[in-house]
């Protein structure tokens, strides 16, 4: 698996789920190191070259995880003549008008992605746009080894852990949590960020909200399936276009669906605040989904039955 840099860690826990399976061995590679510290098997900047070559060519699949189309030679490593799959989960994948995606290197089009993959895979299915011609395979996470951490009498405190502030409404929710406290409830906001992976997921589980984001995106992310797996529940922006676009795996998503504005957000915090038992119902849910949706077992499954078309 062949990575700039394991954005969100997510070609990292994909690794973690299915070599603990038994039946494939991802081996994964990045470009760069990440400021957050994900595991992987070899880093261009900091490893022995030499070794990431030899196991490049021992592999059977070429795994792209990222924004950028596959190319036949990576970073100077000429590929090896195998199978493709290409993994896309990030904005710089979102679309453009015309057909065209946008990604840090330039432009280019839907057809570089559909000509040069045997398999074209999504992370959130708002990017798995028709002409694309992909596999809704959700992010994955040890939700299974997670305990159930929510708990209903303890202090209200909404978390939120944006990789860009303008990107996810986080001036928004301060807006609204600021309304909340102006009228007396007690309530804290709990934004992460500038810390480590294993200390943001830590102050997850005191979450009693998780408020992922309310971009243009129409799914939530990574960030939200961290706090998910301690059943903390979500507040997300889902779009009806995000569902249609699942492969078949979504009718609906157990996430508290907002709207971009602040009042919006200072509506559904305060019914929410007002209805715990309501929320905690949700929490169970919460924890099941990511359990049973997200979790090591049913990821492993995905994969092992993906890289066993082409092997």
């Amino acid at each position: 698996m062949l990575s700039t840099r394991d954005y969100a860690g997510s070609g990292g826990r994909i690794r973690e789920a299915v070599n603990g399976s038994g039946r494939h061995e991802v081996f994964l590679v990045t470009a760069t190191g990440h400021q957050y510290g994900y595991t992987v098997d070899g880093c261009l900047d900091t490893g022995d070259t030499l070794a990431i070559r030899q196991a490049i060519r021992r592999c059977d699949v070429i795994h792209f995880k990222g924004d950028n189309p596959p190319v036949k030679v990576w970073r100077g490593i000429p590929l090896p003549d195998r199978p493709v799959v290409v993994t896309v989960g990030g904005s710089a994948f979102r679309r453009l008008p015309g057909k065209t995606c946008r990604v840090a290197m330039g432009l280019y089009p839907l057809s570089d992605y559909v000509n040069l993959a045997d398999i074209r895979t999504a992370l959130t299915p708002d990017l798995n746009y028709p002409a694309y011609h992909g596999t809704y395979t959700q992010h994955c996470i040890n939700a299974e080894a997670a305990p159930y951490t929510w708990k209903r009498g303890r202090a209200f405190i909404v978390g939120h852990s944006p990789s860009a502030r303008r990107k996810k409404g986080t001036d928004a929710l301060i807006i609204a949590v600021e309304k909340l406290k102006e009228e007396g409830v007690n309530v804290r906001l709990d934004i992460i960020e500038n810390v480590t992976n294993s200390e943001c997921v830590e102050r997850k589980k005191r979450h009693t909200v998780f408020f992922d984001q309310v971009a243009d995106t129409g799914f939530y992310g990574m960030s939200a399936v961290e706090a998910m797996q301690f059943g903390v529940p979500v507040m997300a922006y889902v779009s009806e276009m995000a569902l249609q676009q699942s492969d078949g795996k979504l009718s609906h998503v157990p996430v508290i669906n907002c709207g971009k504005t602040p009042q919006g957000i200072y509506k559904l915090l305060k019914y929410y605040i007002d209805n715990r038992k309501e929320l905690e119902t949700l929490s169970v849910v919460t924890k099941w989904w990511a359990d049973k949706f997200h979790g090591f077992t049913t990821s492993a499954k995905m994969w092992n039955e993906i890289y066993d078309k082409l092997t």
